[in-house]
């Protein structure tokens, strides 16, 4: 079985698990079966820690589950959104029972207390619970001991993940199934006009998923061209017929074989006359044509409504009345004429379908632009949208799918984003490659645009792009980061620390292009002559060992006891020894020093706020001296005791407070509202 599972022990972290888990990849991703049911088993346990795999007749389990802290886990690929059964299949002697697990599955848990089967080798399956994924794609499964009154606890079989029967799905549920994640792994073909063919907004999106899903692929043929309708429409004054894409769709979908079609037509369909209801019903045919040619080969469509026509800018404007248009000179109210195309599409409720409305919000975004400056201009010649114009459609379909995206429709906010993902060498790469594909696919699918253009072969064009792929890969893998501390990293005092502890909060705030690694040890100090130093941890040569891209230290609360602060003279060069090794590593890590918890009262161990103080300076000349970071938990918790409820572990608000802040400092921007997923590896 692909699967991969991993027991760790997440509270006391030993320093043979950890020698073990030390520079570990991730456990390998394996898709469950559409419909079916995925059992997640011992058959590739990554390491032993608390437990180890029992080789037996019957078929192996997790054995010897003795410590109540341990993790179980894996990580699987669901198929499709929906209710899924979580089944347990275990054996647990008579006086052992009582057991208490907790199985999270992405953001979701259950818990159970099996009853005892009797002895250790009578297996039997129960039913944990029932969990609602939302989207297809990338799921932890993690189980927990949330109560341990034995020693032993029991020894684990399988769990299996079981999609529940359901009814067929509406139509808005058909729709969301087309999440970025289920687009992963498939071929969409993508059809448009020159501004598809120009493909910008294109470029953007298909970075902005290789950016922020490392661990999915992407397979974008985009072959938009200039002029092209879906009307079969031509006016007068252009030059030559314009392409109609039904020429070329039956090919395209031959050659291509999409699983996905993305289509935005409507520019050129009214030929830039006023509205008629022959021209019209033109469009109306034709797009009822590229739906069922697409629902014909298997394929689901997404519909993009045209983005508006921008008279402003146009010049030689034709009144209603004149004598003829073209997209030379244009009706004056053409955009009024896209209005009611959008309209009309934003209606259309097929199944296998959907629209996304890049009409509406496009053109608010240019009438407020004019509020401020009603000389604003995007576009050159009030068809064509400039970069920032681009990242605008871009950033609406990416919304629709469900991206997180900064939604700031603001001409010098898009443009300053414009800049930024220019200056990036990945957009770069995904650029060119986009490109190249699409100028060999366009010429091997074939098209007419006044003259006739046909290529025998896709494969130079495929091997041209694919050569980038390396280094795009080398660039897409994720931004690693090491949080390293005590029991308050760790999580302790809070419920189910694997899903809300700050390091698990800081994984869902920062998204797929971040692996945040959860390295805190209860009780440990920075000083190396405290009662439990972190650097005979197992934590922290994991810590070092997982090559990190930032490091994120959190140490200095247990150094604050009396037994410990009487070395303090020593915290300071401790800390910038420690600083440095991790500077010193080959993927050059940022470092960012957080200043400690509050102490509101003397705490446990006689943890004390004063020492706090006294650690605080020294903390603040480190991260000067050494060009770290410095992250202020001490005035983010400062004023909220009612967090902190034993004087020292702040709970789940309070982590989340804590992981505000780092990822603050980490990305420049304020912390999403929302925290939902799961991306804590351990």
């Amino acid at each position: 079985m692909a699967i991969k599972s991993t027991m760790i022990l997440a509270a006391a972290l030993a320093a043979p698990m950890f020698a073990a888990l030390a520079g570990a990849a991730k456990p390998t991703t394996v898709a469950l079966p559409a419909g079916a049911a995925q059992i997640l088993d011992s058959a590739t346990l990554e390491t032993g820690g608390g437990a180890f795999v029992e080789r037996k007749a019957g078929g192996d389990d997790i054995g010897g589950w003795t410590d109540p802290h341990a993790l179980i886990r894996w990580t699987a690929q669901i198929p499709k959104p929906g209710v899924y059964h979580v089944e347990l299949e275990y054996a647990q002697p008579t006086g052992n029972d009582g057991a208490a697990l907790r199985i999270s599955v992405g953001d979701q848990s259950v818990e159970t207390t099996p009853p005892a089967t009797g002895d250790w080798t009578t297996y039997q399956t129960v039913t944990a619970g029932d969990v609602q994924i939302a989207r297809a794609g990338d799921v932890d499964v993690v189980m927990t001991a949330s109560k341990a009154p034995h020693p032993y606890i029991m020894n684990v079989r399988s769990l299996t993940l079981r999609l529940a029967k359901q009814k067929k799905l509406s139509a808005p549920a058909d729709a969301a199934a087309l999440s970025p994640l289920t687009l992963a792994g498939k071929r969409v073909l993508w059809l448009g006009d020159s501004i598809t063919q120009d493909g910008k907004y294109v470029t953007d999106i298909q970075y902005a998923l290789e950016k922020r899903y490392p661990r999915q692929t992407f397979d974008i043929v985009s072959i938009g061209l200039a002029s092209e309708t879906t009307s079969g429409l031509t006016e007068k004054r252009h030059p030559f017929p314009r392409p109609d894409i039904h020429e070329r769709l039956k090919r395209a979908l031959d050659k291509v074989k999409p699983s996905v079609v993305v289509a935005c037509y409507g520019m050129n369909d009214g030929i830039y006359h006023p509205q008629s209801p022959e021209r019209f019903a033109a469009f109306q045919k034709g797009v009822r044509t590229l739906i069922d040619a697409v629902r014909a080969s298997g394929a689901q469509l997404v519909l993009l409504t045209p983005p508006p026509f921008d008279a402003k800018v146009a010049g030689n404007l034709e009144k209603a009345d004149a004598a003829d248009f073209s997209f030379s000179d244009p009706y004056e109210g053409y955009d009024d004429v896209l209005a009611q195309y959008a309209a009309w599409e934003m209606g259309l409720h097929e199944p296998g379908m959907r629209v996304i409305d890049l009409h509406t919000p496009l053109a608010e975004y240019r009438k407020n632009e004019r509020i401020s400056d009603p000389n604003f201009r995007d576009t050159a010649d009030g068809i064509h949208p400039d970069a920032a114009g681009h990242l605008a459609m871009a950033n609406v379909v990416l919304t629709a799918l469900g991206v997180p995206v900064k939604m700031d429709m603001t001409h010098s906010a898009l443009a300053s984003d414009v800049q930024a993902m220019e200056a990036d060498p990945l957009y770069d790469l995904v650029r060119r490659q986009r490109e190249r594909r699409s100028a060999g696919w366009l010429a091997y699918v074939g098209y007419t645009r006044g003259e006739t253009v046909r290529a025998d072969s896709v494969d130079a064009a495929e091997t041209a792009a694919q050569a980038l792929t390396p280094q795009i890969d080398a660039m897409r893998q994720p931004i690693r980061v090491a949080c390293v501390g005590d029991s308050i990293t760790w999580g302790a005092n809070i419920d189910n620390p694997a899903v809300n502890s700050y390091p698990a909060v800081l994984g869902r705030m920062l998204g797929d292009r971040y692996r945040v690694y959860n390295f805190g040890v209860s009780g440990t100090t920075m000083l190396k002559k405290g009662d439990s130093p972190y650097w005979n941890q197992g934590a922290y040569k994991a810590a070092m060992d997982s090559q990190p891209n930032i490091v994120v230290i959190m140490l200095g609360t247990n150094d604050t006891k009396s037994q410990n602060w009487k070395y303090k003279d020593e915290y300071s060069a401790n800390y910038t020894e420690m600083v440095r090794l991790f500077a010193a590593l080959p993927t050059k890590p940022k470092i960012f020093l957080c200043r400690p918890v509050p102490v509101p009262k003397t705490g446990n161990y006689g943890i004390n706020e004063a020492g706090v103080q006294e650690e605080i300076p020294m903390i603040d000349a480190i991260a000067a001296r050494e060009a770290a970071t410095e992250v202020d938990i001490h005035a983010a918790l400062s004023g909220h005791d009612d967090l902190i409820p034993d004087n020292v572990h702040p709970n789940a608000a309070g982590a989340r407070l804590i992981a505000g802040a780092v990822y603050k400092a980490v990305t420049g921007q304020e912390p999403p509202a929302g925290t939902a997923g799961f991306t804590l590896y351990f």
